[in-house]
């Protein structure tokens, strides 16, 4: 006999049109397309639906990504290379840019995140989210969009808070604080050397030992 029936209702996110694929084609409906669940059915009564955030991911493959794997809306990005232009050298001075910009931006990093769970009793939780912050202690940081301190923001998201709804009513909301986030070890994209030359004479252009 049968005990218990759970359904599964599934349903897809529909990404924006608005970037290339990183082989430079335009996305196909396969790539604008991501499997979600929307709902669970326990002998065809709700168990949970599941609500998540409006806003729209790029297609799979997109340059539209910060430096760990989420979302930044930059659909200009041309490619996965990190703008040079962002970071500092040893000696303090910039290296050419690229235009690309990897930096976390919150209003995109959340992109189809799950925001409400539902119960079949009518009540409701809401997710609340923000970006980690950490410190890198030094140069060659990983910046974030616009800020270039040393309170980074990135790595991801974590919860902020969680709403809990009797109906549409808030019944008790849950803070969660962090504090004291610290990368272990420096995030470096670009390696600084010193090169030391020496020539003897007569020039080496004229024919002298070039010496390294």
């Amino acid at each position: 006999n049968l005990v218990q029936k759970i359904d599964l209702i599934n349903s897809y996110f529909d990404s924006e049109n608005t970037d290339v694929k990183n082989n430079h084609t335009l996305p196909t409906e396969a790539d604008k397309k991501r499997l979600r669940l929307d709902q669970i059915n326990i002998n065809d009564k709700l168990f949970r639906k599941f609500v998540y955030n409006s806003t729209k991911l790029p297609s799979k493959n997109s340059y539209s990504i910060d430096y760990w794997g989420y979302y930044n809306g930059a659909n200009f990005n041309t490619s996965y290379i990190p703008n040079p232009d962002h970071f500092r050298t040893i000696s303090n001075t910039r290296i050419p840019g690229n235009n690309n910009n990897r930096g976390a931006r919150f209003e995109y990093a959340k992109a189809a995140t799950l925001s409400e769970m539902h119960y079949p009793t009518g009540g409701y939780e809401k997710y609340n989210y923000e970006l980690n912050q950490y410190t890198t202690n030094g140069a060659n940081r990983v910046p974030n969009w616009d800020n270039y301190n040393n309170l980074i923001e990135g790595v991801g998201l974590r919860i902020n808070s969680i709403e809990l709804y009797d109906n549409n009513s808030l019944a008790k909301k849950i803070e969660y604080i962090y504090e004291g986030g610290n990368l272990p070890m420096k995030i470096s994209f670009f390696r600084e050397y010193s090169v030391s030359t020496a020539y003897t004479s007569p020039d080496p252009q004229t024919g002298g030992r070039f010496l390294q």
